[in-house]
């Protein structure tokens, strides 16, 4: 059984190392994002992005020639539950804590958004409106920020 289950974590880790480790939020969270922000075509929005910090995967990046850049992290509920028990909670706690730290000496807008249900349409659209805002006045005040919102 223990083996079986290195195995998964092994094959988890592989597919976010790859990039193809996104959920069905995250994927229909970039689309509306790129439909909302279209007018901006200078802005890359990329989901499942490896390529920002080595080792780790950013859900969401939106990369603008300006100075700043954008990371969203779509947290489920596993993020703040001990839903695989409390040591998982812990480990996940302190590398959520470790990304927030490196996104941040990499000069990263972060936004944490937490989602505790299953996929819902309404919801991530709610969250698309605000970030869309947030990333409008960013544009729109051509000011280089960074720093950590929670939605």
């Amino acid at each position: 059984m223990a083996e079986n289950t290195r195995s998964i974590k092994k094959q988890t880790q592989m597919r976010r190392q790859q990039g193809k480790f996104c959920s069905q939020a995250e994927k229909y969270c970039a689309l509306k994002l790129r439909e909302t922000l279209k007018k901006y075509e200078e802005l890359i929005i990329k989901e499942s992005d490896v390529d920002v910090l080595p080792g780790w995967e950013i859900d969401i990046t939106i990369n603008t020639p300006y100075g700043w850049n954008v990371a969203i992290e779509w947290d489920g509920a596993y993020h703040r539950k001990p839903i695989y028990g409390e040591k998982n909670l812990m480990m996940r706690v302190i590398r959520d804590d470790k990304k927030d730290r490196e996104l941040y000496k990499k000069k990263f807008v972060l936004i944490r958004v937490k989602d505790d249900g299953r996929f819902n349409p309404i919801f991530v659209e709610d969250k698309v409106k605000r970030i869309a805002e947030i990333v409008e006045t960013l544009m729109e005040s051509n000011v280089v920020a960074y720093g950590k919102i929670e939605l």
